[in-house]
């Protein structure tokens, strides 16, 4: 994948994530996470691929848009990753 087309990706999941997510944002996560893009984007950055912007972000790592790991809803969506990782006992 293209660095722009990773980058889109990982906004898309982000905005997903946090549309279902009906917590109090105070905003300063989401603007980090967001300029953390817009630097990759105008290059002041190396770039990563998915998986490592959504281990970055917590996002789910298979992708489904809505956080991840323990604290998020993998568990709850039967996500692989989750589910394989609960399996080891590393979940």
């Amino acid at each position: 994948m293209s660095n722009e087309t990773v980058i889109a990706q990982v906004l898309i999941e982000y905005g997903d994530a946090l549309r279902g997510d009906w917590s109090d944002f105070d905003g300063r996560g989401a603007k980090s996470v967001l300029h953390g893009l817009a630097s990759e984007l105008k290059g002041d950055t190396g770039a990563h691929d998915i998986d490592w912007h959504r281990n970055d972000i917590g996002l789910c790592p298979d992708g489904n848009g809505h956080w991840g790991g323990r604290w998020g809803h993998c568990d709850s969506h039967e996500c692989p990753t989750y589910a394989k990782e609960k399996a080891e006992g590393n979940a």
